[in-house]
């Protein structure tokens, strides 16, 4: 109930008090993307369920049993962005996968069973996640539909907060920058304009940072 975030992503909500399970389910509502990574809600104090899984994301989980956690973007997630496969290719065990419709499936395991799918509700969206890792790809496939503005579309980390973008070059070339309004964008430690918003593209070198006032 701390963070007003239109995109919330769990990344280790694993291991759960009956306090917190009640503290999530209750705040649960309209207007939020909530992304729950790997085996949300799985194991309880006194024991491993994956009934919890349901519990807290809303979706029917079962375990899966794959060679390969390495999962496929389906055709419902190609329409969002996912172009390519990703996961480690190893088996990890405990693994999980979730009931779910073609429509809500975004990508699955080797044996076509759901591993990651979003599902819209009076309670929101939520979107469960069952490989171990995230991607930028992912990531941004989950912010457009949130409401979430993008920065950048480039290999690039950002950091925005009232009127200041940090940007590191993930890779030498120009970026495109979208800071999401018209008028000047300036280098906020030296003064200089850079270009006008609400687009403009940078040149930078792997691993520059700018930090820009707009």
């Amino acid at each position: 109930g701390r963070v007003r975030a239109k995109l919330q992503v769990f990344l280790a909500a694993w291991a759960l008090s009956p306090a917190k399970r009640a503290a999530l389910a209750e705040q649960r509502g309209p207007g939020v993307t909530r992304v729950w990574c790997y085996a949300p809600g799985y194991l309880f104090p006194d024991r491993a369920d994956v009934a919890g899984i349901g519990e807290v994301t809303g979706f029917e989980a079962r375990a899966a049993s794959v060679a390969t956690a390495q999962v496929a973007p389906t055709d419902a997630g190609k329409k969002l962005g996912l172009a390519a496969s990703w996961g480690p290719a190893v088996p990890i065990v405990p693994l999980f996968s979730v009931t779910a419709t073609p429509e809500e499936t975004l990508a699955t395991y080797a044996d076509g069973t759901p591993a990651v799918a979003v599902r819209r509700s009076e309670k929101g969206i939520d979107v469960f996640v069952g490989v171990p890792q995230l991607t930028p790809e992912l990531l941004r496939a989950l912010a457009r539909p949130a409401g979430v503005h993008l920065f950048t579309e480039g290999k690039a980390t950002v950091w925005a907060a009232e009127g200041f973008l940090s940007v590191q070059a993930h890779e030498s070339g120009p970026l495109r920058i979208d800071v999401g309004r018209r008028g000047a964008v300036a280098d906020a430690l030296s003064g200089k304009t850079l270009g006008e918003g609400p687009r403009l593209t940078l040149t930078l070198k792997k691993g520059e940072v700018l930090v820009l006032k707009y």
